[in-house]
């Protein structure tokens, strides 16, 4: 072999022992995200996991699993981990996760920021199927409490569980199984709950393996259905607090739990207490209390009129964050009101009056009287605290507003005007003849005059009289008509 040959051999030899050291090499080289695959201990369509609790996830032979060692001190047990595959609720959906199970709960989370930021379904072995969130706010739920684990179930809770999601994009609800059973239909799931990251989540457990994780897409939003169209109302609303409110197939509403956090939003409806009206709204809530507010700015400034679990129909009332009442609690509910699931209320002012009552399903629970307007001027808006509340209805009525009638003058009688009944007859030209007067003599004309002018003020005396009864009739009477338009 020449010199030439023994170089290209030498090169030949050395790209050999590179491309083998490369591939070698490469198989044990760490991925950076954990692509899984079908057939694996973790079936899974999803890729580009990545854990947002601070503990690393992993595939092992039993699953997909967090290794719990977080360091995070403040919430040490719950754990999530999230796909890179996003939803905005534009396309129906269906969200399918397994998970073999020993301890509290686990689920999965639809929209996956942080341990602090994330909206999830959960099931647990207290029975709950649920749907937690967390914030900057705390804890919450974003929609109510699904149908619960059966007592047998909860005996068996540990071992494996299934759960699937079904979102419909078109009426911005879903519906979820697990184990088979259809635990909640038409949930309404709000717009911030399905703007992120599809996840898994657990808490409390000893061990959690996520067997499935599988994503379809089942369809666009058609588009035909105006979810606006469920909120009958001639009034325009917006949010005034983080949470609460969003249009759904439901109504005009949403969930916000925990420590009974104020709900409210304010319509651009505008009462300034000149002009009387009448305000309804009808809802459904399941928590501790919902109604309509007045004078809405923000959460720490506003009025309210709400019934609660309590059975209280009250007026709330909030001035820079100081709450108090702006008028005591009407009578409690009945058992039969307490007990319906769609609630109205009803609320009319009299500006006239400064008087309102308020009617609850139908039946006044209270007149409000002397009703300060400043309480109530403002935005009228929609209240609800601690509570899953759709509201169906919201109408505004202006009503006719009562004046001050003007008084009616009084007409003055003429000072010669006497009642012919109290004033004596004197003689006319057609009467008979009047009696001839004496006559005057140097020493009785005094006299005479003397009778002449007792006569004249016998007669001026009864005029009097007469006047005075009159004018006392005229009082009378005015006093009469003033009366009745008071009452009036």
């Amino acid at each position: 072999m020449n010199k030439r040959h023994s170089i290209w051999a030498s090169a030949a030899a050395a790209v050999i022992v590179l491309c083998l050291m490369f591939a070698l090499n490469a198989s044990f080289m760490p991925e950076e995200t954990a692509v899984l695959a079908a057939g694996s201990a973790f079936e899974t369509n999803l890729s580009d996991w990545a854990a947002v609790d601070g503990s690393i996830w992993s595939e092992t032979e039993n699953g997909f699993t967090s290794d719990m060692n977080s360091a995070i001190e403040d919430e040490p047990l719950k754990y999530l981990v999230k796909s890179g595959q996003k939803v905005d609720g534009s396309k129906s959906f269906r969200y399918e996760v397994e998970f073999v199970i020993d301890g509290y709960g686990a689920g999965l989370s639809i929209s996956t920021g942080s341990r602090t930021n994330f909206y999830a379904v959960e099931v647990n072995k207290e029975g709950h199927v649920y749907f937690p969130s967390m914030s900057k706010n705390g804890w919450s739920v974003f929609a109510d409490y699904a149908a619960p684990l059966s007592s047998e179930e909860k005996e068996a809770f540990s071992g494996r569980h299934n759960m699937v999601l079904e979102y419909d994009s078109s009426t911005k609800t879903a519906s979820v199984t697990v184990d088979g059973i259809v635990r909640s239909d038409s949930t309404a799931i709000p717009g911030k709950a399905l703007g992120g990251n599809l996840g898994l989540y657990f808490e409390g457990c000893n061990s959690c393996y996520f067997t499935k994780a599988v994503y379809t897409e089942t369809g666009e939003s058609s588009g035909d259905v105006d979810l606006k169209d469920y909120f009958e109302t001639n009034m325009e609303f917006e949010a005034v607090t983080e949470n609460g409110f969003d249009y759904s197939a439901k109504g005009f509403g949403g969930t916000n739990g925990g420590e009974k956090p104020q709900c409210l939003a304010k319509s651009n409806i505008v009462i300034d207490g000149t002009k009387s009206f009448k305000y309804e709204v009808t809802f459904s809530y399941s928590g501790y209390g919902a109604g309509m507010g007045f004078n809405v700015v923000d959460a720490d400034n506003y009025a309210a009129v709400e019934i609660n679990t309590e059975s209280h129909v009250y007026f709330p009332l909030k001035i820079d964050g100081n709450w108090q009442t702006f008028y005591p609690n009407a009578p409690d509910l009945t058992e039969e009101d307490q007990a319906r699931t769609e609630h109205n209320i009803v609320f009319t002012f009299d500006a006239f009056d400064w008087y309102a009552e308020v009617y609850v399903d139908g039946q006044l629970y209270q007149e409000i009287y002397d009703l300060d307007p400043e309480v109530i001027s403002g935005n009228l808006g929609l209240f609800f605290e601690g509570a899953t509340t759709y509201y169906t209805k919201a109408i505004y009525t202006e009503l006719e507003t009562r004046t001050q009638a003007p008084e009616q003058p009084t007409e003055e009688a003429a000072p010669t005007e006497v009642p012919a009944t109290d004033a004596p007859v004197t003689a006319t030209p057609d009467s008979e003849p009047a009696a001839t007067e004496p006559a005057a003599t140097e020493n009785g004309s005094k006299d005479n005059k003397k009778e002449n002018n007792g006569d004249l003020g016998k007669i001026l005396l009864i005029a009097g009289a007469g006047v005075l009864a009159a004018a006392a009739v005229i009082i009378t009477a005015v006093l009469v008509n003033r009366r009745k338009k008071t009452k009036e």
